[in-house]
């Protein structure tokens, strides 16, 4: 077999009882019990060993390749039980260091192959990463944020954040150098949503990406945190001012408007406490529906993602203290043939001035209406989400999990953190049960 780089093979794996790998120096092998397929490597050459027919074929490349130049991805397609290989350019796609790799593959409706690119990496210590060549390490000697969604059969990028920091900040250090972006999981295989906000840059940026992968087009939605928390920083600002104030100073037949003078009381505005680096932004937790569509076709339907937004400053001539806290909701649902984004500021907690500010009600920051009609014009069996190997019946497996269907919802039943379900034979005995052939 010849593998051409930028292009992609597709073989058909079958079970094997034994395999007998060549002798190579200080060899690991590491079999993928479904496949039979094996990756080994030792200090020169990486080899990846499958079976096809009664033969047992491999690739092999030297280091030089595939960890500067390409990087070989295996896809397994559980409608045909395949297993490709796909090249993917380092430096076109920004795969920079040998251990990193696109976190999602899918395959949309029109035929196209997508990955999401996400990884942000912290230049340790000031030391050398010891693996490198010396041509690679000055290009490493940064931190650096990479973001990326790509048509890999186009060679297109649709959405991209690069970049480089020399700061010599560590992760531990808490520190925001680069954005915070969040991406889902593809709704319906034809729709990411990715959540922006500059947490390096004061707030003053805050985004949802709507990428539509049937079009191959990237819509931004901006939505305003900064202005929201800054309004309920002057409320609090203005109600300690106002409580603070002596009437008698000012003559009662002159009209006085506090609200015109509040500001004038402070050495500082509400801007200033956004001016720090201490500002960041956890995921508390989400959920999804992975749901059954046309013919089986797993596919996720609907999103939400809790967050925390955190900022720390102390500003003024007397250096008051601020904190705050801001509940962030990202809802993403089907309703009457729209895909509807909402971003929600659930909860808003402000600690300044020797005051605990609480808003009152959750506000909508966002609620973008999108049709998905367009879905109906193309043949969603066409799509597939790679990171499902296994689909027979009630029962898949996405990244290595077990799920079962309820009704129309996969829920899952078992995680790869604990032990194996069942033994490989058995696993296997269960696929052939079913009737599907390697």
């Amino acid at each position: 077999m010849t593998l051409g780089f930028g292009g992609s093979t597709s073989i058909k794996c079958k079970p094997a009882k034994f395999i007998r790998i060549p002798y190579a120096h200080t060899i690991k092998v590491k079999s993928n019990e479904i496949m039979d397929l094996f990756s080994c490597k030792d200090n020169d050459y990486k080899t990846i060993f499958y079976v096809k027919g009664a033969a047992i074929k491999f690739i092999r490349m030297h280091h030089k390749e595939y960890r500067y130049k390409f990087k070989i991805i295996e896809l397994f397609d559980y409608k045909n039980w395949t297993c490709n290989f796909i090249s993917i350019d380092r430096k076109k796609y920004n795969l920079v260091r040998p251990a990193v790799s696109p976190e999602m593959f899918v395959k949309s409706p029109s035929g196209d192959l997508y990955c999401v690119v996400n990884y942000t990496y912290y230049f340790i210590g000031g030391k050398d990463d010891e693996e490198y060549d010396d041509e690679y390490n000055k290009e490493d000697n940064n931190n650096y944020r990479i973001f990326a969604i790509n048509n890999l059969s186009k060679g297109k990028v649709l959405l991209r954040y690069v970049k480089t920091d020399d700061s010599w900040v560590k992760q531990e250090d808490g520190i925001a150098v680069f954005p915070y972006f969040f991406v889902t999981d593809p709704l319906y295989n034809s729709f990411i949503v990715v959540m922006r906000v500059d947490v390096d840059n004061a707030l003053y940026h805050s985004d949802i990406y709507l990428v539509n992968l049937l079009e191959d087009t990237v819509e931004k939605i901006p939505f305003d945190i900064r202005g929201y928390i800054k309004s309920h920083i002057e409320d609090l600002m203005y109600e300690v001012y106002l409580d603070n104030l002596d009437y008698s100073e000012y003559d009662e037949d002159e009209e006085f408007d506090p609200a015109e003078h509040y500001k004038d009381a402070y050495d500082f505005d509400a801007d200033d406490i956004f001016d720090t680096e201490r500002i960041d932004i956890s995921l508390l937790s989400y959920s999804n529906n992975f749901t059954q569509y046309q013919n089986e076709v797993p596919v996720y339907s609907n999103y939400e993602a809790d967050f925390w937004l955190n900022l720390k400053n102390n500003v003024g001539r007397d250096k008051w203290k601020f904190e705050i806290l801001c509940e962030i909701i990202l809802s993403i649902y089907a309703e009457n043939n729209d895909l509807n984004i909402v971003v929600t500021c659930k909860e808003l907690k402000i600690e300044g001035l020797g005051r605990d500010y609480n808003s009152e009600n959750p506000h909508v920051l966002l609620h973008k209406k999108y049709p998905i009609h367009i879905i109906n014009e193309y043949d969603i069996n066409q799509s597939q989400l790679h990171s499902v190997t296994s689909f027979f019946k009630d029962y898949l497996f996405k990244d290595g999990n077990l799920y079962k269907r309820y009704n129309n919802t996969y829920e899952m039943i078992h995680d790869i953190n604990d032990n194996p379900p069942f033994h490989i034979k058995a696993q296997r005995s269960v696929f052939h049960r079913t009737g599907i052939k390697f």
